[in-house]
Formats: C-alpha cells, sequence, structure tokens
C-alpha cells in the first residue's frame, strides 16, 4: 500500500487513502457470497461485488448514527449510487483487462473480482487506486450529509413538501441527477406512500427569487398561470418540490401548455437564463416546469479584442432566446455524425452524447408535452407559443415600474450566487472520460501531463494568466472526476470557486443586474417583432420541421430590372447588418457541414453560411451597378474576414475548403482585392497562405469540396498560388493512390447546389493540367451523387474546361431543371438558376436563359403572394443570409440575370474565366 501511494500521490489527494483503501480490501475479503452476487447488472458490477458489499456494510455502521427511519430498498439505492460512479471510473481498464484475457483464452471470460485480483488490477493502475478510493470516500461523505440533513429537516418536509404527512420513512433514493461537483450531487428522495422531496447540495437563493417572481407575474394577471413551486433553502443546501411528468388532458391543454412556453421564453429571456436545455424541463400536464434555474443572471465574459461590428452582434445574440436552451440547444457529437439537439422543446428520442470516442445513447421523454400517447411537437403549436411570447411581454411592460422598485423580487436577487458554465458539461465529461483511459492510469505523470495540454491553451488567450488560473481550477475538479464548478454574484463581476471566494476579481463584463435593470427600463422600447424572429430562427436550428408546403409556381407578368432587384435586396442586406466604425457583421444561421449543425450565431468568416460569402456578393454588386454603397459594404464585411486571417492560430485547421474554411477565407480576400481593386486584400491572402504549415495542414483535412483539400485545390489554382498549388496536388494523388474507393467527404452529406467530390476532382484535374502544365496523377472515380443540380453545375464546367460540347448532359439538365420547377425549395430553385444560366453559357441556348428567368421571376411573385423570400423555412428571411441558398444567394441570383457573364461563386472559376467589366480592367 505504501508503494501503491507513492505512485498514485495524485494532487489534492485526502492523507492517508492508501489506509482506507486497505480496509475497504480488507472487509471486501470477508463478503458474504450471496450477497456479492446481487451486484451484477454488468460485468464491471460484478467484478466490483465485493468492494460494494463492504461499502454498503460500512455504510450501515456509520447510518446507525443518523436518525432517519429507512427501508432496506434505499439502502440498496445508496449503494447503487456508488455502483455506478465506481463502473465509470475503472470501465475502461476492465473492458482492456477483459479483451485481454478473451485474446488468451479465446472464448469469454470473467474478471477477477477478489480482494487480492483488484490489489494486483491496482498495483497495474495505481491512479485508478487513488481514484476508486476518492470515489468511496466523496460518496460516503455525500450520503452522511444528505441523511443528516433529512433527519434534521424531516419535520418541515412533512409540513411543506409532503403535504403534512409525518416524519416520512425513506423508501428509495434516485441519485447523481446533475453533475458531480466534490462528489455531491441532486437526488429525488423517494418516502413510503410515494412522496418525493428533491434534495439539492446547493445554495439555490436565487431559484426561490425566480418563483416568487414567477407568483409575482401570476398575480398581476398573467392570461393563464405558470407553475410555482416550493423551494426551501437552508444552509448550503435547498429542497424543492419534486414535480412529475404527466400527459395534457386534452388538445387545448397542449395548446395552453405551449403558450405557457411562449411565456417562460420571454421571462427566462428577460431573465439571461442559460443550459435550460431537455433535462431541466419536466411537462406536467399543460405546465411546463423549470426544475433547475441555478442559471438565470448569467454573466459575460469580457469582450475579446477585434471589429466591433461583430462585438455588437454578439450583443444581439446575447439579449435574444437563442442561448436560452428550450427553443434548441444543438450539441456536436463527432465529425460525420449528425448533430443532436438537446433543446427543452426537441421531439422525444434516442438521444446522443458525445464521448472522447464516439457517442453514449439515451432516452428522455419527461420534457415533452403528450397527448393520448403520443408527443406534442412544438412547431404544430408554433403560434401559441409566439402568442404566450407577447402576453408575457405585455405583461412584464405593465409591470416594469413595481420591479424596478426597491422591494420587487428582482431587487431580492442582488448578492445572490447563480452558477458560471466556463467550458460546457459536455467538454468536461469527454475529458473525465479521456483521462481515465488505462495508459493514463497506470503512471501519475502521463495522466498531469494530458491534463497540462489545457493549460497549455489557456497561454494563447488574451488574458493568458486569468483563464490559465481558470483552467487550473477546472483540472483539479476534473482530475477528480468533478465536473467544474464555479459562482458568480448576480450584481458582481467576480469569478468565484466552489467554495464562493474570489478566484478572479474584475472578470466578467459588468454584472447581471444591471443588465437586467436597463431592459426593464427599455421595455417600451423592445423591437418584438424582430425579437420574433429571432425566437423562429432559433427554433429551426433544433429538430423542427414544418411540413411540406405545396409548390408555389407564380411567374411575373412584365419583365422584372433584375439590377434593380438585386440592388433591394442588396439594400436589405446592409439594413440587417451590425455596423461600426467601418465593419459589418450579421446575425444568421450558420450550418456545419462535417456535423450538419445549424446555430443561430454572429456570421464566422467563411463561404457557405457567412460573412465571406456576402461580401463577395456586394462585391459584384458593386461592379455590375457601380453603387459605391456595396464597395464600401463589402469592405466592411470583410473586416471580419480580415481579422480572423490575420489573427488566427498556426494551429492545423480541421476545415480548408472553398467554402469553410482557411480556403473560403482565402477565396474571397483574393476575389474581393480584384472587384474591389484592393491590392491589400490579395497581398494578405499571399502572406496568410506562405504562413500556413500547409504540410502538416493537409494531413489533418479531408477531401472533400465543401470542407477539404479539394477545395483548397480549386481556390488555389484561381487565385494562382501554383507552387501552393503543386503540394496539394501531390498530397491528393497519395491520398487518392492509398484509397480504392474514397468516400465522399468527412462529412455527414453532401449539399446538392455544390460540388461533390468526384466531380470536383474532375474540375481540378482539367484546371491544374491548364494551370501546371501536367496532368494530375489521380484516376476520376464515378460520382456516387445522383445528378444533383451542384453534380450537373460542375460536369457543365468541366465540359467547357475541356472544351468539349456536353451534349450528353443535356436531357439531364433538362429533366433536373424541370424537378426543381416543382420543388417548393427556393434554395432548390436559386441552384437551378444557376445551373440554367451556365446551361445557357454552353450550350449557347436562349430558350434555357428564358428558363433561368421564369424561376428568378417566380421568386419575386412568391414573395410578392406570400411575404417572405423563404416561405417554406421554419427561420425568418433576415437570418437566412447564405450566399448558397439564403438572402445573399438570391441577390446574385438576381444579379446573374442581369448580366449572365457572371461566374456562379460554386465553380470558383479562375479570374479570366469570370467576365466582367471592372473584374477583366483590374485583372
Amino acid at each position: 500500500m505504501a508503494r501503491l501511494a507513492t505512485r498514485a500521490a495524485l494532487v489534492g489527494a485526502v492523507p492517508g487513502w492508501e489506509r482506507e483503501l486497505a480496509l475497504w480490501l480488507e472487509e471486501a475479503a470477508r463478503a458474504d457470497d450471496e450477497a456479492v452476487m446481487a451486484w451484477n447488472a454488468s460485468p464491471e458490477e460484478a467484478a466490483l461485488g465485493p468492494l460494494l458489499v463492504a461499502a454498503g456494510e460500512a455504510l450501515s455502521r456509520q447510518l446507525a448514527h443518523v436518525d432517519v427511519r429507512m427501508l432496506p430498498s434505499a439502502h440498496g439505492a445508496l449503494v447503487g449510487l456508488l455502483s455506478r460512479r465506481l463502473v465509470a471510473a475503472c470501465a475502461q481498464v476492465l473492458a482492456y483487462e477483459r479483451r485481454a484475457i478473451e485474446a488468451v483464452s479465446g472464448g469469454p471470460a470473467a474478471l477477477d473480482a477478489s480482494p487480492k485480483g483488484w490489489l494486483q488490477r491496482l498495483e497495474a493502475y495505481p491512479v485508478l487506486a487513488a481514484l476508486l478510493t476518492r470515489c468511496m470516500q466523496d460518496w460516503r461523505v455525500h450520503v452522511l450529509e444528505m441523511l443528516s440533513r433529512l433527519a434534521v429537516d424531516s419535520e418541515l418536509l412533512g409540513r411543506t413538501l409532503l403535504r403534512g404527512a409525518p416524519v416520512p420513512v425513506l423508501a428509495g433514493v434516485l441519485g447523481d441527477l446533475g453533475d458531480p461537483h466534490g462528489g455531491r450531487s441532486v437526488a429525488v428522495l423517494e418516502f413510503e406512500g410515494g412522496l418525493h422531496a428533491v434534495y439539492k447540495p446547493k445554495d439555490l437563493r436565487i431559484t426561490r427569487e425566480v418563483q416568487a417572481f414567477c407568483a409575482f407575474l401570476n398575480e398581476r394577471g398573467l392570461p393563464l398561470s405558470l407553475h410555482v413551486r416550493e423551494v426551501l433553502c437552508r444552509d448550503g443546501y435547498t429542497w424543492e418540490e419534486f414535480v412529475a411528468a404527466g400527459p395534457c388532458p386534452s388538445a387545448a391543454a397542449a395548446e395552453r401548455f405551449y403558450f405557457r412556453m411562449g411565456m417562460l421564453v420571454r421571462l427566462l429571456q428577460l431573465l439571461e437564463g442559460r443550459d435550460l436545455w431537455l433535462d431541466n424541463v419536466v411537462a406536467a400536464g399543460e405546465f411546463p416546469v423549470l426544475v433547475d434555474l441555478e442559471m438565470v443572471l448569467q454573466p459575460r465574459r469580457r469582450v475579446s479584442p477585434g471589429p466591433l461590428a461583430p462585438r455588437l452582434a454578439e450583443e444581439r445574440l446575447h439579449e435574444s432566446v437563442a442561448l436560452l436552451g428550450i427553443l434548441a440547444a444543438p450539441l456536436a457529437i463527432a465529425p460525420g455524425v449528425p448533430a443532436e439537439d438537446v433543446g427543452a422543446l426537441t421531439p422525444p428520442r434516442v438521444f446522443r452524447s458525445p464521448l472522447r470516442r464516439g457517442h453514449a445513447r439515451w432516452t428522455r421523454d419527461a420534457h415533452a408535452p403528450m397527448l393520448a400517447g403520443e408527443p406534442v411537437r412544438a412547431v404544430e403549436h408554433l403560434d401559441a407559443l409566439l402568442e404566450g411570447y407577447r402576453a408575457m411581454h405585455a405583461r412584464l411592460r405593465a409591470s416594469r415600474q413595481e420591479l424596478l422598485a426597491a422591494g420587487s423580487p428582482l431587487a431580492r436577487m442582488a448578492r445572490l450566487p447563480v452558477r458560471y458554465i466556463h467550458r460546457n458539461t459536455w467538454s468536461c465529461h469527454r475529458l473525465i472520460q479521456a483521462g481515465l483511459a488505462p495508459a493514463l492510469l497506470s503512471q501519475r505523470e502521463r495522466r498531469e501531463e494530458a491534463f497540462s495540454s489545457l493549460l497549455r491553451g489557456a497561454r494563447a488567450h488574451p488574458e493568458a494568466e486569468v483563464e490559465g488560473r481558470v483552467v487550473r481550477a477546472e483540472v483539479d475538479a476534473m482530475r477528480w472526476l468533478d465536473v467544474p464548478y464555479f459562482l458568480c454574484h448576480a450584481d458582481g463581476d467576480a469569478l468565484l470557486g466552489a467554495d464562493g471566494q474570489p478566484l478572479q476579481e474584475d472578470f466578467f463584463e459588468g454584472d447581471a443586474l444591471s443588465r437586467l435593470r436597463r431592459r426593464i427600463r427599455e421595455l417600451d422600447a423592445f423591437p418584438l417583432g424582430r425579437h420574433e424572429e429571432l425566437l423562429r430562427s432559433t427554433l429551426a436550428t433544433g429538430r423542427h420541421v414544418l411540413a411540406p408546403s405545396e409548390p408555389v409556381w407564380a411567374e411575373e407578368e412584365a419583365s422584372p430590372d433584375w439590377l434593380a432587384e438585386a440592388i433591394g435586396v442588396g439594400d436589405t442586406l446592409l439594413g440587417e447588418a451590425s455596423s461600426a466604425g467601418g465593419a459589418l457583421a450579421w446575425l444568421g444561421m450558420t450550418y456545419q457541414p462535417l456535423h450538419d449543425l445549424w446555430q443561430l450565431d454572429v456570421l464566422p468568416a467563411d463561404m457557405l453560411t457567412g460573412s465571406a460569402g456576402i461580401a463577395l456578393v456586394l462585391a459584384n454588386l458593386y461592379e455590375v451597378s457601380g453603387l459605391e454603397r456595396f464597395r464600401t459594404a463589402a469592405l466592411g464585411a470583410l473586416e471580419p474576414v480580415r481579422w480572423t486571417v490575420a489573427h488566427s492560430s498556426t494551429q492545423p485547421f480541421v476545415e480548408t475548403g472553398a467554402f469553410r474554411g482557411i480556403g473560403a477565407q482565402l477565396h474571397v480576400l483574393h476575389q474581393c482585392g480584384i472587384v474591389l481593386e484592393a491590392p491589400e486584400l490579395r497581398a494578405l491572402a499571399r502572406a496568410r497562405l506562405a504562413a500556413l504549415p500547409l504540410e502538416e495542414l493537409l494531413a489533418r483535412t479531408s477531401l472533400d469540396v465543401v470542407s477539404g483539400m479539394t477545395g483548397l485545390l480549386l481556390v488555389l489554382l484561381a487565385s494562382e498560388e501554383l507552387e501552393a498549388a503543386r503540394l496539394v496536388v501531390e498530397v491528393l494523388e497519395q491520398r487518392l493512390a492509398t484509397d480504392a474507393a474514397p468516400p465522399p467527404w468527412t462529412g455527414f452529406r453532401t449539399l446538392d447546389g455544390l460540388p461533390p467530390l468526384a466531380e470536383g476532382l474532375a474540375l481540378c484535374a482539367g484546371r491544374v493540367e491548364k494551370r501546371l502544365g501536367s496532368a494530375p496523377r489521380w484516376q476520376c472515380f464515378a460520382s456516387r451523387e445522383s445528378d444533383t443540380l451542384g453534380a450537373l453545375l460542375t460536369r457543365l464546367a468541366v465540359a467547357r474546361e475541356q472544351a468539349r460540347p456536353g451534349d450528353s448532359l443535356r436531357p439531364r439538365v433538362l429533366r433536373a431543371l424541370e424537378e426543381a420547377r416543382a420543388a417548393s425549395s427556393v434554395a432548390v430553385q436559386l441552384d437551378a438558376i444557376e445551373l440554367a444560366l451556365d446551361a445557357a453559357r454552353t450550350w449557347e441556348d436562349a430558350a434555357l436563359t428564358t428558363r433561368a428567368r421564369r424561376f428568378g421571376a417566380a421568386l419575386l411573385a412568391r414573395r410578392r403572394l406570400r411575404g417572405r423570400w423563404f416561405p417554406e423555412r421554419l427561420e425568418a428571411d433576415a437570418h437566412n443570409l447564405s450566399a448558397i441558398w439564403g438572402l445573399s444567394a438570391v441577390a446574385h441570383a438576381f444579379l446573374r440575370l442581369h448580366e449572365p457573364r457572371l461566374s456562379s461563386p460554386r465553380l470558383l472559376a479562375p479570374v479570366d474565366e469570370a467576365p466582367g467589366g471592372r473584374r477583366q480592367a483590374s485583372s
């Protein structure tokens, strides 16, 4: 044991832990075989059986001094809590051991559960010895503390939460219902007679005051009352009324559920709540109940340096409903795996959570309103949601003077602690799991080195010293399998540790309570319509899809003025921007193809759904119209791109493609430098390219056009960066030689309007031969895609560049255009305009130009008929800004209908193949 203690001397270990481990193993050696056999829910738990029996018997002796009446079922549930913690800690080691035994024996193998076997196991993995002992110690402290508090408060609970019941008898415990902090976590206690109480080992006075605020609003005449539950705050811990999930009794009740949810969304927006995801909501009939309110009045980190316009857009984001977690909470799982939505309004199903490798599956339905055994979906009650949102806003406006008064429920929130999450919980769990790998548990120094990588990352932060202090606190928690716990005061700007003591003064930007008072004072000026659009767009980022709409094809009688229409849409884009110091930024829908993940966010510096794509469209508007405001706006839209390129890390990128990542940024800087006659933009692109660790970068990126090296090669060829292009060609040749049938891309799905991998490689091959003077040594393989509009568009480009007529494509193009005519998606029809114009150019066919114009006229007619550019989409037009399928794409489509010689942005045409008056002269 002394040798073991020396090899596993972790920072923060309780002195003498090795003696406690010895006593534990000695008691496990005396465990009754029949009692051990009861712990066999899994092979891992069976291996822990003697330890669990020993821990349970020791707990029984200690509970003899606690005045709580408890049934054997409750005792078993408490030991079951320890079992789950121990299994989580040693599962990877036991799985590794089992595989090793089976490799030798050639068949199923049982793990050695004896104390001697555990001693040998812990000799091999000394860090695990310290962790298992700490798990047991923390569990024992947690259980004894919880039951001692129950003994003190039992009469109080009987009078309040248990509706006058006598001193209760504990029948069961459902523990670890929240993140573990210091070994403590939330538990639901079940008593005889089916009564329940929720135990939370935290100071949750803020929850009590939010409930008081809801009661205050109920008394002031809300159209429907909000649920208010009993919250008993004690010294450092809290008892809460248990709320059980239950179905809606009628369709009218389901409608009222969503009306109330709309009211809660507006209320929590006012209170700047966060982390209100599905695990923190219970659907109790027609009442949505928020069962975890520790993260209202959230602080904000100090603003990082950079252009002011994106910071203003981020301020709009923070003031919106987007970050609540109620409407949607997108969660990336892993590249190539569709992102999950864990928002409180997401439909019930099997969910996935990200782990270090792969993901875990779990189910949850308590958050969802049910009617006749079926979930009631939010999009089917969108009107009720919005009506509730408006009703709460009206009530808040009417009560604003009372809310600002000295004795209001909000005034009582001053100096109360609220939780702050520095690194999201999913990331913490991934890091904790990574720290339980057998290789790290065998050697303390190796495990500490793995955690120290977080500290190295903190050094790149603008406030490295402060960030390092916070990360050290995170590591101290995760080292012992805890999720880090930070606090702040509702009216303070200091970061507090788990003990409530200041960890860093002046850590946050202002304080949340002051912002709340400002929001209340400005309720009369609150732009309700704009925030309703933000609500719709936030909902659209989750698993919420409108029912398919009937295609509408209506044509304009007169020929539109395409340039005027393009200018009008361009001015709309300018009206949606946040502007400061000449820079522009937008709040909108962003998309990450590698994760199939949508978010409402400040637009990043990319082509697909970012400000780089908008900048390119604005530059083209200037090129064709000659209007100076679009040149100024294009330069303003490029400011965040320039900042990103100039200040991005030298670490390898995951995305390098023509539409996502560094390739997109280089392309837009080069193209706009020519169009806007701004050579400094091209110089910045060249300097950034020269500084890239290109070989290291190419080793980590995917093959595809959108996010990977095929897209980067197209960018380099279009920009005349031929030496870098040669290197990419070499790497592509090596990758394609080793993969007989390369996957389409490292991502979830191909985007139908953009070049797939096979077509992208064919396009590259022609351009490589033309620009570099030799054909690449790769064989283009057959496309795995059907005739998507993007695939056909790229095949046409290949035919043109190889001086082939491409007549075999004609029937396929015509068929695709006819199918697009019947589509309800505006994005598909925008793709069709690009395809028809390129086909008209390839075959010099005026009839195809006429088809393109009919598509454009139909877009105009539909907008006049429906009042929206994208009536089939849940999100607002104001947030669908993409240059490929959003509002910017509409502007570009109209611009091309006016000037068909403009090239499609989907093809990354070299400058000399993208004619336009100013561009040719400039180049």
